[in-house]
């Protein structure tokens, strides 16, 4: 019987025994470019190469996708409040002013272009195309919020039709199509 502190052989080995391995050949060190300093400063004779960067093909969630996903959210946002709006109080404005209702909703939806990528030699399309036409579609809504919307500003209606007016204003400014000075 042996004592729980002396080993055994109870476990069987996989490998040769330990005395037997011999120790990897260490790499020479990386040439570096004489400006860069940070790899040089990160090597330490005697260990392995820093592990390699992931791959680039993993799925990547960059600013640009990010904004178009919150853009497409806002102008979504927007069409429930204006879809709420519309549909509001005693008489509904879909069917008091059906033309300016599916007016509003048209420009409203047609802000969605902002979000559509600009393909470069694959589309007919100007560049920016989809960001102007959402503007257009911004315009629209502001003649819509103007004549309709803020006469009933006071009213659950207007506050309604406001806010969807402001998440599409806030929808538009977040397309990563629209031009920033400095960026293009």
């Amino acid at each position: 019987m042996t004592h729980p502190s002396q080993p055994t052989d109870a476990l069987p080995r996989t490998g040769p025994p330990a005395h037997t391995q011999e120790m990897p050949a260490v790499p020479p060190p990386p040439a570096t470019p004489a400006g860069d300093q940070h790899d040089a400063a990160a090597f330490v004779p005697g260990l392995a190469a820093p592990p390699a960067a992931p791959s680039s093909r993993r799925w990547s969630y960059g600013p640009r996708l990010r904004a178009i996903a919150l853009g497409v959210t806002l102008v979504l946002l927007a069409l429930v409040f204006l879809t709420w709006g519309l549909a509001v109080g005693r008489e509904p404005l879909w069917s008091a002013a059906t033309l300016w209702s599916v007016f509003a909703f048209a420009c409203t939806a047609w802000i969605l272009l902002a979000f559509v990528p600009d393909a470069p030699g694959r589309s007919r399309l100007r560049p920016r195309f989809g960001w102007r036409a959402a503007l257009g579609g911004l315009a629209g809504l502001a003649v819509f919020w103007l004549l309709v919307a803020l006469p009933q500003a006071a009213t659950n209606r207007g506050f309604l039709l406001t806010a969807a007016f402001a998440a599409a204003i806030a929808a538009v400014w977040t397309s990563p199509n629209r031009p920033v000075a400095g960026r293009d």
